[in-house]
């Protein structure tokens, strides 16, 4: 069986702490660190866009994040910040919460039923 992306069901991917861990503190830290091409070759970037797309692309991934459920969203990001500076315990404490949250928040129940019917999600962030 194949899972749907946490996110779109309205889940806090459980997952952040443990890739941001893989980061080189330059990189996770966004201080400044290997070129664009050779960030992109290790894997630390998903993709590299030309210039003169920039706007658009930016724009495009800002729409789709903010037609997504706005609880896991936040609470991914507070994870993203919050295993930069936690142990692998407490991140996991804190991931396990976030999931608590998100897995009895209307947002998902939506997510999961739009999924059933093969429909977009309409989140209201509850």
């Amino acid at each position: 069986m194949r899972r749907a992306w946490p996110e779109r069901q309205g889940e806090a991917p459980v997952i952040a702490e443990e890739h941001v861990r893989r980061l080189p503190a330059h990189i996770a830290g966004e201080a400044p660190g290997p070129g664009a091409e050779e960030a992109h070759r290790l894997g630390f970037l998903n993709g590299l866009v030309p210039q003169e797309d920039l706007e658009q692309v930016t724009m495009d991934m800002a729409g789709k994040i903010a037609a997504g459920p706005p609880i896991a969203i936040l609470l991914s990001e507070l994870l993203l910040y919050q295993c930069l500076e936690s142990d692998l315990e407490a991140a996991m404490k804190m991931a396990a919460a976030a999931e608590t949250i998100t897995l009895t928040s209307r947002d998902h129940g939506e997510g999961t039923r739009a999924i059933r019917k093969i429909r977009n999600p309409v989140y209201e962030g509850r």
